[in-house]
């Protein structure tokens, strides 16, 4: 797969360049047609802010935090992990090997000695 550099502007200036791997990760799924040095590096930019897009996955970090802590018994911590893919076209998606998207929750209870 091709990887592609997105350019994420910043809100209070600047920018972030992601790499972005795969369909989907430029405007061509297969990766600019390149003339004379194919070594340059193409960057696209982004139409979104870099929090603008990292902000859509919250929702999903949060719906998971509330499932776990919602139990008869709720956890003394909960851990979330995701990865997140960048992309031109789609802004931030939860990352995923086939068609699974992977979230790694860790909960812990911690035992109340005071008793």
């Amino acid at each position: 797969m091709v990887a592609n550099l997105v350019e994420f502007p910043l809100s209070e200036g600047g920018s972030v360049v992601v790499a972005s791997v795969g369909p989907g990760a430029g405007h061509d799924p297969y990766g600019p047609v390149l003339r004379g040095r194919v070594s340059e590096a193409v960057v696209t930019q982004a139409s979104e802010s870099f929090e603008t897009v990292v902000q859509r996955v919250q929702p999903a970090a949060t719906a998971v935090l509330d499932a776990a802590r919602s139990g008869p018994h709720p956890p003394s911590e909960v851990t979330v992990e995701f990865g997140i893919e960048m992309s031109a076209d789609l802004g931030a998606v939860i990352a995923s090997t086939a068609v699974q998207a992977n979230f790694k929750v860790t909960i812990t209870w911690q035992r109340d000695t005071s008793r």
